[in-house]
């Protein structure tokens, strides 16, 4: 594979307006890698199995249109094929699903479907599209896929069918939502029923779970049995769709799950406080989060030395965004495209907290798009990356696909949105001195820049308590650097620093000083009249 452009996540503590930050124990990189044969596709259920993925319906055009009249979902753009991919070789195979009993074929062309991966098995419950009537549906069916099996009747171009079982059960029409396991149970949260021809302005027969339907379901390999069926209704807090859950781990080692996101509260905007679910309830936390509130790739990690949670979420669409040219946070309420990265944390106490990074994806991706965590990597049994066993620079996965526009509200400004087939690898790199509870500063301190925002020339005091080489430089909004402002040994005390911002672009940058003791950062933003 070839690498066409590395940005990085720095370990700050920066002060962005309205966002209380917390000092994270890693950093992340993101390496775009180039793949001329990926799938073009979005709103997928997906599986992987030795590093081939597989994936099922979904959409391989842009966004849907949102305001004024027209076909939401073109017939032509669904995905009627089970699609593998190999990163590792760039190898694309398809298998049509027209072989299939028409019925079945229609369920697995939907998008915005639930589904989990539980071993060599791909669930896949609900989804919108089209039926065998050419009917616009939310499908009332649970399939289970045998993933090794499909894959390699798709690069044999052998029969699909054998390796596809499904059942029907009306509660489970469903799309939008999220299928998860808690304990012995499947748990489909959130989502809405949508039946006929969507149309944002009507919005015909569309209908809100509200819920938490959670069921027990016995597969042996050749019957699916749902039974034990129980359902929690929440207005308040479960009325959401497209947002994001994933699983947590909390105080003492206990596995839940969280909802982050999601659409349309009572005053059609985004859900912006998490919920946190367990075998014993679900409860929804105080805090406001700014960032992660549509459906887009994230990584969970938990830090056993701290007991804190850490969820990284990818790009996507909110209600906030960093403005580039004053690095403030600011506000639009059509939610728009985004290309900001955020981290929330969850301390063992339960307080939450989000960390904006000076890291941003290289474009407007992120919406719908898939993140493949690496499978050899140490996690919990949910999934959650145990992070204190991370003791290098490792990639914790691949982002593929989703919408990319060029526009942030192009569902209202008709703006060009297609779905994009680029690939990136994720990487985490632990930072010691964080993870054990120590100063982001403590005998290393970098003094605020001053004037900030500034026009030419920005004066930083550096701090010393004991003699040790040092590097300072200055990193633009994706992770380059633009600026080498000391690099050697300096003696203990106070040092004056000057960052010429004369040649640099408008925009938000960040001074790192990187020693022997310790790291330290200052965001300075450039700006002119």
């Amino acid at each position: 594979m070839s690498v066409r452009r590395t940005v990085l996540a720095f370990v700050v503590s920066l002060a962005l307006a309205g966002v209380a930050q917390a000092q994270l124990p890693f950093r992340v990189e993101l390496e775009e890698v180039t793949q001329a044969n990926a799938p073009a596709l979005h709103s997928t259920s997906f599986a992987q199995d030795a590093g081939r993925w597989l994936f099922v319906g979904g959409r391989s055009n842009g966004l849907h249109v949102i305001v004024g009249a027209g076909d939401a979902f073109p017939a032509a753009f669904a995905n009627g094929a089970f699609v593998v991919y190999d990163p590792a070789t760039d190898t694309r195979w398809t298998s049509s699903l027209d072989a299939l009993p028409a019925a079945l074929a229609a369920s697995l062309r939907a998008s915005n479907a639930e589904f989990l991966q539980e071993g060599n098995r791909l669930y896949v419950v609900g989804g919108y599209g089209r039926d065998a009537s050419d009917a616009f549906v939310t499908f009332p069916t649970l399939t289970a896929i045998d993933v090794p099996g499909a894959i390699a009747a798709v690069q044999a171009g052998t029969a699909l069918a054998p390796h596809i079982r499904q059942i029907t059960d009306s509660r489970l029409a469903v799309a939008g939502g999220w299928l998860v396991r808690l304990g012995t149970r499947l748990q489909l949260v959130g989502g809405h029923r949508f039946d006929g021809p969507y149309n944002f302005s009507v919005n015909p027969g569309q209908v809100y779970t509200d819920a938490i339907r959670s069921f027990e379901l016995a597969d042996d390999g050749t019957n699916l049995t749902i039974s034990a069926y129980t359902e929690t209704v929440d207005a308040a807090n479960l009325h959401r769709r497209d947002g994001n859950v994933g699983p947590v781990i909390l105080a003492g080692g206990e596995e839940a799950y969280a909802l982050y996101g999601g659409v349309f509260s009572a005053t059609t905007l985004p859900y912006r406080q998490p919920v946190y679910v367990t075998t014993s309830g679900h409860t929804a936390n105080a805090f406001q989060a700014q960032f992660g509130h549509y459906t887009c790739p994230f990584v969970s990690m938990h830090d056993a030395r701290t007991d804190a949670m850490h969820t990284v979420f990818f790009g996507g669409e909110g209600q906030f965004y960093v403005n580039e040219t004053t690095g403030l946070i600011a506000q639009d309420n059509l939610v728009p495209f985004i290309d900001d990265i955020a981290t929330l944390s969850r301390a063992s106490d339960g307080t939450v907290t989000e960390t904006v990074m000076p890291l941003r994806m290289p474009g407007l991706y992120g919406t719908n798009a898939q993140f493949f965590q690496d499978p050899a990597l140490p996690a919990w049994p949910n999934g959650v990356v145990r992070l204190e066993d991370i003791t290098a620079r490792t990639r914790v996965g691949y982002i593929h696909g989703g919408i990319v526009s060029t526009t942030t509200n192009p569902g209202y400004t008709a703006g060009p949105t297609e779905a994009s087939r680029k690939v990136f690898a994720v990487y985490v790199t632990p930072d010691p001195l964080a993870a054990e509870g120590g100063p982001t500063v403590g005998p290393l301190a970098l003094g605020a820049p001053t004037p900030n925002p500034v026009a030419d020339r920005a004066a930083l005091t550096l701090a010393l308590a004991r003699p040790q080489t040092v590097r300072v430089e200055a990193f633009d909004a994706v992770g380059r650097r633009v600026a080498l402002l000391h690099d050697g040994p300096l003696a203990a005390g106070a040092h004056a620093l000057t960052l010429d911002a004369a040649a640099l672009a408008p925009g938000l940058y960040v001074v790192r000083a990187t020693g022997a003791e310790g790291v330290a950062a200052q965001r300075v933003t450039v700006a002119r009249p």
